[in-house]
């Protein structure tokens, strides 16, 4: 796995998150998945604390400077760490070395690269609508901050990283060509998972079937379907992949971890 197994099983982690981050979820949804009986007893002790993304708190100088300098959520932190795991899919690496059973052989690497395909759309891109501006959002309040005379020459160069990296990643994102590209790459990863569910999974629950169970491209697969549903964005998926996330999604661990909310936050679903 590309993340190195963890040493201590025993360990405390913090996961920060917040409920309505499609990244979040994922990770979630992947613990939630990990805890089936048929993966090992408890073996780690994740505790979660919410991070108000709509409140800017994920710009706050402590989570900056201490839980993730990227200024996002998810980030997992423990004294077993070395530093926080500030990336969904590298939070989930670290699960699946605990819990095998979310990367099985002999599909592991085949999970592990449509990871990494799933990961590389951008979802900011098919979650919202330009006129919504939620990547410029961030930028107007990280401005606000650094015209602040009062804040500490490190909070102040950790506003700036983050500026940086927002406009590296985020701001353009909502941009005609930015979606068209990941629709395009939500179809083909799309494919791919009819695909693996023609060959493994016909007439069951998971995308390799009953007998291998859930793992972890089921976790990602799934949210990333209910973020499509919550946005309208079902032109882009089949009937067939409508159908698998619905039933996987009425399942009791979908429900226990959403507990009826839906992926997007009422402040930006539209008509809200």
């Amino acid at each position: 796995m590309p993340q190195e197994s963890a040493q201590n099983q025993n360990a405390h982690y913090m996961l920060y998150h917040n409920p309505f981050s499609i990244c979040s979820i994922m990770v979630r949804f992947t613990i939630a998945l990990a805890k089936l009986p048929k993966s090992v007893d408890d073996t780690i002790i994740i505790e979660e604390t919410i991070t108000d993304i709509y409140r800017e708190e994920q710009l706050s100088e402590d989570f900056l400077l201490r839980v993730n300098p990227k200024g996002q959520v998810p980030a997992l932190t423990s004294s077993s760490l070395p530093v926080p795991l500030t990336d969904s899919l590298d939070i989930t690496y670290y699960l699946c070395d605990i819990y095998s059973h979310l990367t099985p052989q002999p599909h592991c690497n085949t999970i592990v690269q449509l990871l990494k395909q799933l990961h590389q759309i951008q979802y900011l891109s098919l979650s919202f609508n330009p006129q919504q501006q939620r990547a410029k959002g961030i930028s107007i309040a990280i401005e606000k901050l650094l015209e602040r005379s009062d804040i500490s020459k490190e909070y102040r160069q950790a506003l700036e990283y983050k500026a940086d990296y927002h406009e590296r990643t985020l701001v353009h994102a909502l941009e005609k060509e930015a979606i068209i590209k990941a629709e395009q790459q939500a179809w083909d990863f799309f494919q791919e998972i009819l695909s693996l569910r023609l060959k493994y999974g016909q007439g069951s629950l998971w995308i390799y079937g009953d007998a291998v169970g859930p793992t972890a491209l089921d976790a990602h697969t799934v949210v990333f379907i209910a973020r499509l549903f919550d946005a309208k964005r079902e032109d882009l998926m089949t009937g067939d992949i409508r159908e698998y996330g619905q039933h996987v999604m009425a399942e009791s661990k979908w429900k226990d971890i959403m507990n009826g909310r839906p992926t997007l936050h009422s402040l930006w679903v539209e008509g809200a």
